[in-house]
């Protein structure tokens, strides 16, 4: 507790309850961002796998004939993205490594103290890298099937960097004035 003035002011209690309201606003938001996602999916697939053909076809000389997307599992979770290449179907299950989304929305909605003009750059920024790391994802994917399968923990490594990124992006476009204070306060300690 510190005394100021003759009131007694707790900055942890208040700190925890921020904390507590913003954890609860998260736990609300997110389901419906999750729901809405289910939707959106398979067309976001569609516009990913597309979107792919010319950096396979030019950079990376694989010979895309097609591309489908099939939906698939309860709320689209296995989502596939399959481009045909010399006849053969090449199918990549998009949906666990582009699901990284729904998070990142939802922690940018539900931080407080942003203007609204901050929260709509944070989320157009934060959106935009995420839409080229998923569409590096599908074409690294691709591109080097053969060495994902020979290599598999690459594949992983690279799922676990998509799961965490939501909550970097985050941290640098929404929070990163109360970061760089948390970081002074801790370098005057």
């Amino acid at each position: 507790m510190v005394r100021t003035t003759g009131k007694t002011t707790n900055g942890t209690g208040r700190r925890i309850r921020s904390i507590a309201f913003f954890c609860l606003r998260f736990a609300i938001l997110i389901p419906v961002c999750l729901w809405l996602w289910t939707f959106v999916l398979p067309g976001y697939a569609w516009c990913l796998g597309w979107s792919g053909v010319p950096a396979l076809r030019v950079g990376f000389r694989v010979p895309v004939e097609d591309m489908t997307v099939e939906k698939a599992g309860k709320l689209n979770i296995g989502t596939t993205l399959t481009y045909t290449v010399e006849g053969k179907p090449r199918p990549i299950e998009v949906a666990p490594a582009i699901s990284n989304i729904p998070p990142f929305v939802a922690l940018v909605l539900v931080t407080g103290g942003l203007r609204w003009r901050r929260r709509l750059a944070a989320l157009g920024i934060g959106l935009a890298i995420l839409v080229l790391t998923h569409l590096l994802y599908i074409v690294l994917a691709l591109a080097f099937s053969s060495a994902v399968q020979d290599a598999p923990q690459v594949a992983t490594a690279l799922a676990q960097l998509f799961i965490t990124l939501p909550f970097v992006l985050w941290l640098v476009l929404a929070r990163w004035d109360a970061l760089k204070e948390a970081f002074a306060a801790t370098a005057k300690e």
